[in-house]
């Protein structure tokens, strides 16, 4: 298409100068000039060269001017450019051209083509007056859209603030819980008396001093016998002074250990590593019983931990 466009774009130029150089008289020349310059607009308006229709346009009135043609070339390079002026957004020229054309029209075929200009001229502004329309509606939504996307950005990073706030807090209470844990069960030894305290007494050196409790598999039964008396008086005095079972209080003494070593910003120690000296099972049963006692994961309270002492560096667990 493009080359056809080319080619006779070449045959009419060469038209043109034919007509200038092989006319007989300066009229004739000036006839066969204006009418290649009429046929060259015509088609660049069927092909929509919006930028050489104006320019052979401007050509084609210039000559007609000369020629004082009021009522042909001239009326229909004025439409030929009044179409044009619009398809490029030059509303105003426009409609100067198809009003200058209007007041040259004295036959009703020129009319008629101003007429049909004028309503092709008004289609285009609606159709570019409709762009306008869906242009400012997707511009809108794209503003809707964005200013969405930052609520949930806001919403989302609230919410983690408040989680990493409360995770925090939890940290700390579970530290100061620590801390009174140690202190009721220094009451409890002093309020221990007879066979009981000094029951109690054996009970904290071999699990504070000598970390029975990391035992894997440890029993109530392994225990009695470490400390010589029988399982059911073991159960008994645990029950009284603890309020617990020897599960339970086997599982705490291993939680609080593993809260006093996470409590330690330094430490590199692998997590399930941990879980495994203080005598749990597995990794599973470590998590289970640290989240039910602290209400979060011994990963989340090691990170926390560092975030309290300004070290919240990545963990190798």
């Amino acid at each position: 298409m493009k080359h056809r466009l080319a080619l006779l774009h070449l045959i009419l130029l060469f038209l043109l100068l034919m007509a200038k150089v092989s006319a007989q008289s300066a009229y004739v020349a000036d006839s066969l000039y204006a009418d290649s310059l009429k046929q060259i607009t015509r088609h660049y308006l069927e092909a929509q060269r919006w930028d050489s229709v104006v320019k052979y346009g401007s050509l084609l009135f210039e000559e007609a001017y000369q020629q004082h043609d009021w009522h042909g070339n001239i009326i229909e390079a004025h439409v030929a450019l009044g179409i044009a002026y619009a398809h490029q957004g030059k509303y105003e020229l426009a409609m100067r051209n198809l009003g200058q054309a209007h007041n040259n029209a004295t036959t009703s075929h020129n009319q008629q083509m101003i007429h049909q200009a004028f309503n092709q001229i008004m289609q285009i502004a609606k159709e570019e007056q409709q762009r306008l329309v869906e242009h400012r509606k997707n511009i809108q939504l794209l503003v809707l859209g964005i200013v969405a996307l930052a609520i949930i950005c806001s919403l989302f990073f609230a919410l983690y603030y408040q989680k990493n706030r409360l995770l925090i807090a939890l940290v700390k209470r579970q530290r100061e819980a620590l801390e009174r844990k140690s202190q009721q069960e220094r009451r409890s030894q002093v309020l221990a008396d007879g066979k009981k305290k000094e029951l109690i007494a054996q009970l904290e050196q071999l699990m504070k001093e000598q970390k029975a409790f990391c035992e894997n598999l440890l029993t109530k039964e392994r225990v009695a016998e470490m400390l010589q008396t029988n399982r059911t008086y073991l159960s008994q005095v645990i029950n009284e002074v603890y309020g617990k079972s020897f599960t339970q209080y086997i599982n705490d003494l291993r939680i609080e250990e593993a809260l006093r070593r996470l409590d330690d910003p330094d430490s590199r120690r692998a997590l399930r590593l941990i879980g495994l000296d203080l005598g749990f099972n597995s990794p599973t049963t470590f998590n289970t019983q640290f989240q039910q006692r602290t209400g979060m994961t011994p990963a989340q309270y090691r990170q926390k931990v560092r975030q309290l002492v300004g070290t919240d560096e990545a963990d190798g667990d």
